[in-house]
């Protein structure tokens, strides 16, 4: 290979002083800006679909980070689209998010669509074959065409080589909707697979590829053709206007589901008709929003939300091209005609729009539904109009198989049949109280090998799905059988949904039985601080008897560092957002010391599982060691950048960057969180009793019955074992504790632990000459002092040395009480210096007398309070003052 078989850019910005030279990290996006627009005089089907278009290349993968997309790329991509006059986007990237339509990066790309009339085309994501794994920006954000993925007869046998074709299926990877916010999630497929060009350097001339990343510019190249049509007879267009079209005239997929297929196939013919008739309305777009402003559509899942009737309201805001006249918002008027397409679903028959949000309700009634998904809509359309719908309410309804106390937990399928073109979809209630899920598959029947896809996913609010899926290839045998650990969560719905592989070619029976098992302990995040020297678990066990063997292992040291420094700053002309707002970075500074080399974790806890729905965009750092070396970076997704560093000094720089000065200040004291792997992982001991804390025997296993509570107690490390660790004081340690044997059960389900390091003990104690010392000290002033009684030294000679010493005062008092030149008042000054120095309600408290003389601020004592105080202090002087 040759330096000139590299295709390099350069780029320079901000007056000359920044110099940019861009190259490819990988062959993925060539191969999909051929699917778009390769060009092959010589042979007209290895062009791309849309052979007369335009590419603009912008590169968003970091190649410090693998090539991972950053939200710093994300929005100079957008600020380049813009600038350079794109009409269409196509994005083939994305990640799993926390939630939809919210984020700075997201809701940038809205802004495309609807302020700079740029049409916004995206992969779907290759997370599925389970329901709610469209990715982002794909599958959740308003505006977006998100694109599935599915294979066609002929690319079966000409791309794969297959023996035989079938109907066309989607891809089992293809990511499903519905988006968590309710939306569909797909809106088309297309086919997701190509063989075309890749760069020269990789001394190929052309790659098969895969993927919602081959379907997307797919659908883009549709779209070009159709905009090429319309910018040629001079018509007005709109990004609403497209994804309306290519949705209602999108063929169907035989009978496989929407989530899997959106609307169906992209058709380029029909959709150009559709768009020149629907023209009328090119500059407005009907948003609707369901019961809160952020859902998208009606999204029942849980228990709770499936056994009673739900009433949303929906709003339904009309949105206007820039270039919209005044005097068209103000006649707009739209009598619109809502349909429902199943029963269960009731919406109002008409609804009148105008310029402003008009809401309504619609009601779902789950409750006689059986078992499985279901899906319907409401749609909006123009009586006697042939354009079809100008809005659709998803709705999608969940309702999980319950798990009744007899079955114990237990749910069997005697014999299932996985049909080769579909797949087949289980929902349970998980109980509240489970801790993992032992699946069996058993009695297979099938002619050949057979690879099985088995997927679990289950949607907490405010988690990404990545976070609760199981995920696993089997490759099956006829009679055989196999078994799977699914990590699940107690309480939430969970689907189970199992798969062929796209290109089998016959069904397969099987036995399924699922067994939810429960050994719960409490609490689930255990903290442990060492200073108490002990602490304990309780464990729970739940509809039969278990066996259970504790396990407390620590893994990680965990330090959390302060910035040594920070400073704000604007960043360069290529970070500025379309509109002309200022984007300003925030870089903070971080010092840390590695006594040995091990792996290291640094993370951002506030916002390191965020990318596109994060606030702030960007969070990208770097790592140098002390003769400033570049050692590693990072960025979101802090648990894929684990590296090990040799023994030094290092600095950590992050950058942050938001539009808001404002923002940014809120995190110039942000902590690093900084994960470093130990040489070999800390045990904790574990007793059955407080009592062996102490000394008594461990514990290693103990049999659970059903609703029978264990505690578990814990001993503290010895501190040998931390100082050999270099563990100090303020550090605390991470790691997980179990209760299986089951190296499978142990990966799938553990609980997070950690373990505060308390003060440790000294040194050494203090010695014998410092304890001399300090008693021959105190021996030494009681006999300078005895000796005034003497007259061997008078109080002035000791005056300097003990005149604020109580014992000395007391001594004066005694030796002025016994000369028969004895004055009152001489006394009475001297004692009042002595009660001055003393706290007597605390000394009077202590003898439990203070009622009888407690002393009024402000009144003189008595001589009766005198004696007293005389009396207590100097014992043989009782009764001398009167």
């Amino acid at each position: 290979m040759k330096l000139g078989d590299i295709t390099l850019t350069v780029n320079v910005y901000d007056e000359g002083n920044m110099a940019s030279l861009v190259t490819a990290g990988g062959a993925h996006g060539t191969h999909v800006a051929s699917i778009i627009a390769a060009y092959d005089s010589n042979c007209q089907d290895a062009s791309g679909v849309a052979p007369g278009s335009q590419i603009i290349s912008v590169k968003i993968g970091d190649l410090r980070l693998g090539t991972m997309e950053t939200a710093s790329s994300l929005i100079r991509a957008c600020s380049v689209a813009v600038s350079c006059g794109a009409d269409i986007i196509n994005f083939s990237y994305g990640e799993a998010s926390h939630w939809a339509n919210k984020g700075a990066v997201l809701e940038l790309m809205s802004e495309m669509c609807q302020k700079y009339n740029i049409i916004f085309v995206a992969s779907a994501g290759n997370n599925g074959p389970a329901l709610s794994t469209v990715g982002c920006p794909g599958g959740n954000t308003n505006g977006i065409i998100g694109v599935g993925a599915f294979v066609t007869p002929k690319m079966m046998c000409g791309e794969y080589s297959m023996t035989r074709a079938k109907p066309g299926l989607p891809y089992t990877w293809s990511s499903r909707g519905p988006a968590t916010d309710g939306d569909i999630g797909v809106c088309v497929t297309a086919p997701g697979g190509a063989i075309t060009s890749v760069p020269v350097w990789t001394q190929r001339k052309k790659q098969l590829m895969n993927g919602t990343s081959m379907s997307s510019p797919h659908v883009s190249g549709c779209i070009a053709l159709i905009l090429s049509a319309l910018k040629s007879d001079k018509m007005p267009y709109s990004p609403a206007l497209m994804k309306k079209v290519i949705e209602n005239t999108a063929t169907p997929l035989g009978k496989h589901d929407p989530f899997s297929v959106g609307h169906g196939v992209i058709q380029v013919d029909k959709a150009f008709e559709a768009a020149k008739r629907g023209l009328a309305s090119s500059l407005v777009d009907l948003q609707v929003t369901v019961s809160g402003g952020s859902g998208r559509g009606i999204y029942l899942r849980e228990p709770h939300e499936v056994e009673k009737l739900y009433l949303a309201t929906v709003t339904v805001q009309p949105i206007f091209m820039q270039k919209a006249e005044t005097e068209e918002k103000a006649s707009f008027e739209l009598k619109l005609a809502l349909l429902s397409s199943k029963s269960w679903v009731l919406s109002p028959n008409h609804l009148i729009v105008w310029n402003g949000a008009r809401q309504f309700k619609v009601e779902v009634e789950p409750r006689n539904l059986p078992s499985g998904v279901h899906y319907a809509e409401v749609v909006a359309y123009v009586p006697d109009d042939e354009r079809g719908p100008l809005f659709r309410i998803p709705v999608t309804v969940v309702v999980p198989d319950q798990l009744t106390s007899e079955k114990k937990g237990l749910f069997s399928v005697p014999e299932l049949r996985l049909e080769k073109d579909f797949v087949k979809r289980l929902f349970f209630h998980v109980p509240k109280e489970a801790s993992w899920a032992d699946l069996k598959l058993s009695n297979i029947v099938c002619e050949s090998k057979t690879c099985i896809t088995v997927h679990t996913v289950q949607i907490i609010p405010g988690r990404s799905f990545r976070e609760n899926e199981n995920k696993e290839q089997i490759s099956a045998e006829n009679n055989g059988s196999s078994e799977i650990i699914l990590s699940v969560v107690g309480g939430y719905t969970m689907e189970l949904c199992l798969s062929l592989y796209w290109s089998e070619l016959r069904d397969v029976t099987l036995s399924l039985e699922v067994l939810f098992r429960c050994v719960h302990p409490s609490p689930s995040c255990l903290t442990f601080n060492s200073s108490n020297m002990w602490t304990s678990v309780d464990v729970t066990g739940f509809m039969r008897e278990e066996e259970v063997f504790p396990e407390f292992k620590l893994t990680h040291r965990i330090v959390y560092k302060r910035p040594t420094s920070h400073k704000i700053s604007p960043l360069g002309s290529r970070d500025v957002l379309p509109s002309g707002v200022q984007i300003y970075q925030l870089v903070l500074s971080y010092m840390f010391q590695l006594n040995q080399t091990t792996e290291v974790r640094p993370e951002f806890p506030l916002m390191s599982d965020l990318l596109y729905e994060n606030p702030y965009s960007g969070q990208l750092w770097m790592v140098f060691n002390c003769n400033k070396q570049y050692k590693c970076a990072g960025d979101s997704y802090s648990r894929q950048y684990t590296t090990k560093l040799d023994k030094d000094d290092y600095i950590l720089r992050l950058q942050v960057c938001h539009s808001k000065l404002s923002e940014l200040k809120k995190l110039t004291d942000m902590p690093l969180c900084l994960h470093s792997k130990l040489s070999s992982s800390l045990s904790l001991e574990v007793t059955a009793s407080r009592y062996d804390l102490m000394s008594g025997p461990t514990v290693t296993k103990k049999t659970l019955r059903p609703g029978i509570s264990t505690r578990f107690y814990l001993r503290s490390l010895p501190e040998d074992k931390l100082a050999k660790c270099g563990i100090d004081q303020g550090h605390f340690l991470s790691g997980h504790f179990t209760f299986s044997k089951c190296d499978k059960v142990k990966k799938k389900v553990a609980y997070e632990l950690k373990y505060i390091v308390g003060p440790q003990k000294s040194a050494r104690s203090p010695s014998v000459s410092t304890e001399k010392k300090l008693y021959t000290n105190d021996s030494l002033k009681e006999f300078k002092i005895n000796s005034m009684r003497y007259g061997v030294l008078t109080s002035d000679e000791l005056e300097d040395e003990y005149g604020d010493d109580i014992s000395f005062l007391l001594a004066k008092l005694r030796m002025l009480s016994e000369s028969e030149m004895c004055s009152y008042s001489n006394a009475e000054a001297l004692a009042a210096s002595i009660y001055a120095k003393i706290d007597l309600n605390e000394i009077l408290a202590q003898l439990r007398i203070q009622e009888q003389f407690s002393h009024v601020p402000g009144r003189e004592w008595t001589h009766q309070e005198w004696n007293f105080r005389l009396s207590y202090y100097c014992p043989d002087q009782r009764g001398s003052l009167r």
